[in-house]
C-alpha cells in the first residue's frame, strides 16, 4: 500500500506494509517473545524469521561481520559480541562496535539479536547508529524474527489487591476487590497505555466506547456557555469547555463528586479547524461548577480573556487550546477514575498511582505476576542522517505518543513512531512486525530522506497509523 503522494515525499521513496482487517484478533507480544506468535494472524509472519527470503537488495545483503546481542537479564555483561554463545547485553553498544568492525574492515556490518524482550532506556539514535554505513558495507540491525523484541516500555511491579476503606475505592465506587494499584510516583512520563502480558489495557474513559465510536452515545458536547478563548493568540490559550454535569453517570456507590473529580482527567475535543478530522487530547487543569460565574483571573494572567468570560456561568473544564471549538462540538473524557471499568486503567497522577481493572483472570495474573509494561519511550529507532541502513525481522512493542494539547493530521504533529528516518539515505525497513501497543505511527518518514524503503512490514492496530510521510 503506498502512503502519500509525488508532493509529499522525495523521488524513489517507496513505502508499503501490511495491514490486518479488525476482525482479526492483535498479535501477542509475549507470545511473540516466546517465540509463540500467531502464525494465523497473516500468511506474511509465516515468512519472517532469521531464514526468510530477501525482499530487497539491501536485505540480501550478507555480513561479513556479525555482532551478537541477547538482552536477556542473565546474560553477563562484559561479553565480546562475537558469538551467539558469548554475546552483548545490549543493542546500543552491538551497533557501534559493529559500526566500528565494519569500517576498519570495509565490509558490511551485522548486529543479530536473539529472541527475547530489549527493553531500551533510550531510543536507538545518532549514536548508535552514526551515520550508518555505505553502498558497499551496509550497516544491518536483524532480529531472528517475531520472537527478537525492542520494547519502549518499563516493567511496573508491585500491583496488589485495593483494599475495600481505600479512599479512592470509596470515591470512584469501585466494587470491591476489582480494582489493583501500583505505586508510579517515580514513573517518568504520563502513563498513556498499560500492558499486561499480551493484553492491552486502554485508559479510561466516559462516555465508554459504544459500537464504532463514532454515534452518539460516544459523545459529550459543549454547552452554550462555553468560552473557546482566543485562537489568535500565539501557542496554547486559555478555553473553557462548557459541560452538562446531568450527563455524567458515576456509578451510583460514588461519594465523589463527578464533575470536581474531572481535575486531571483529559478532553478528546473531535472537529477541532477541519470537522471530523482533527483533534486535541488536552488536560483538564481547572473545573468550574455552575454555582459562580469563573472571574476573570482564573484565566492565566499573560493570555487574553475574552469580554464575555465574566458573563458566562455554568459547570466547564479549562483546558489549554493551540486553536478553538465551537458551541455544540462533540468530545469525550479520558482517564475518569469513576469511569473506571473491566480491561482499563486510571492514572490518579496527584497521588502518584495506577489503577487497573483487569478484565479476567488472565490479566488478573499478568499483573500481579510481574508481566505489566508500561510504555515510556514514543521512538525506538530514530536515525538522524544515516545512511545505507537494513532494520530488519524485528518486533516493535510499547511506544508512548507525544500529546501537548492538539493533532494537526497525518502528515504533521505528532509524527510519534516507533522508527523515525529523518534525513536518512538508502535506509530500509522490511520484514518487522508493529503490534498494537505502539501508541504512535510504525514507520515516519521525512525531512529530505529519500531512496528509502518501507517493505513488507505487519502493522497490526497501532495507535495512529503505519507510514507517515512528512
Amino acid at each position: 500500500r503506498t502512503v502519500g503522494g509525488p508532493s509529499m515525499m522525495p523521488p524513489l521513496l517507496l513505502l508499503g506494509f501490511a495491514a490486518l482487517e479488525p476482525a482479526v484478533p492483535h498479535a501477542d507480544v509475549a507470545q511473540f517473545a516466546a517465540g509463540q506468535g500467531p502464525s494465523a494472524l497473516s500468511p506474511l509472519l509465516r515468512h519472517q524469521g532469521a531464514d526468510a527470503p530477501p525482499r530487497s537488495r539491501a536485505h540480501a545483503a550478507t555480513a561479513a561481520v556479525q555482532v551478537h546481542v541477547n538482552c536477556s537479564p542473565t546474560v553477563a555483561r562484559g561479553g565480546s559480541g562475537a558469538t551467539a554463545a558469548d554475546p552483548l547485553p545490549d543493542v546500543a553498544t552491538g551497533l557501534r562496535r559493529a559500526r566500528a568492525l565494519g569500517a576498519a574492515r570495509g565490509t558490511a556490518a551485522e548486529v543479530r539479536i536473539a529472541p527475547g524482550v530489549c527493553f531500551l532506556s533510550e531510543p536507538l539514535g545518532s549514536s548508535a547508529f552514526g551515520g550508518g554505513g555505505s553502498a558497499a558495507a551496509p550497516l544491518l540491525l536483524r532480529g531472528a524474527g517475531p520472537a527478537s523484541v525492542l520494547s519502549g516500555g518499563a516493567p511496573l511491579a508491585g500491583w496488589s489487591p485495593v483494599a475495600d476503606a481505600d479512599g479512592a475505592r470509596l470515591a470512584n465506587g469501585w466494587p470491591a476487590g476489582a480494582v489493583l494499584a501500583a505505586d508510579a510516583r517515580e514513573w517518568p512520563v504520563e502513563i498513556k497505555g498499560v500492558r499486561a502480558g499480551g493484553a492491552l489495557l486502554n485508559r479510561s474513559r466516559f462516555p465508554a466506547l459504544h459500537g464504532d465510536g463514532l454515534d452518539t452515545p460516544n459523545w459529550l458536547f459543549a454547552q452554550a456557555w462555553s468560552v473557546p478563548g482566543n485562537a489568535s493568540a500565539p501557542g496554547r490559550h486559555a478555553a473553557w469547555i462548557g459541560i452538562d454535569d446531568a450527563k455524567l453517570r458515576p456509578p451510583p456507590t460514588a461519594r465523589a463528586d463527578p464533575l470536581s473529580a474531572l481535575l486531571g482527567a483529559y478532553t478528546h475535543v473531535l472537529g477541532c479547524g477541519e470537522a471530523d478530522v482533527n483533534s486535541q487530547l488536552t488536560k483538564v487543569v481547572a473545573v468550574r461548577n455552575g454555582s459562580a460565574t469563573a472571574p476573570p483571573s482564573a484565566l492565566p494572567s499573560a493570555l487574553p480573556v475574552p469580554p464575555s468570560a465574566a458573563a458566562q456561568d455554568g459547570p466547564a473544564l479549562q483546558v489549554l487550546f493551540r486553536n478553538t471549538f465551537t458551541v455544540h462540538q462533540r468530545f469525550f473524557l479520558e482517564n475518569v477514575g469513576w469511569a473506571l471499568s473491566p480491561g482499563h486503567f486510571f492514572h490518579d497522577e496527584a497521588a502518584g498511582v495506577l489503577y487497573a481493572w483487569p478484565a479476567d483472570a488472565a490479566q488478573r495474573a499478568a499483573l500481579m505476576g510481574g508481566e505489566a509494561v508500561v510504555p515510556v519511550l514514543d521512538r525506538l529507532v530514530d536515525l538522524n542522517g544515516s545512511s545505507h541502513v537494513v532494520v530488519s525481522n524485528l518486533t516493535f512493542a510499547d511506544t508512548t505518543y507525544y500529546a501537548d494539547g492538539f493533532w494537526d493530521g497525518p502528515a504533521m504533529q505528532p509524527s510519534d513512531a516507533a522508527v523515525r528516518l529523518s534525513y536518512c539515505h538508502d535506509v530500509t525497513v522490511e520484514a518487522c512486525n508493529f503490534l498494537a501497543s505502539c501508541g504512535g505511527h510504525a514507520v515516519a518518514v521525512g525531512n529530505a530522506s529519500r531512496d528509502c524503503a518501507i517493505v513488507g512490514n505487519l502493522v497490526d492496530g497501532v495507535g495512529q497509523g503505519g507510514v507517515c510521510s512528512m
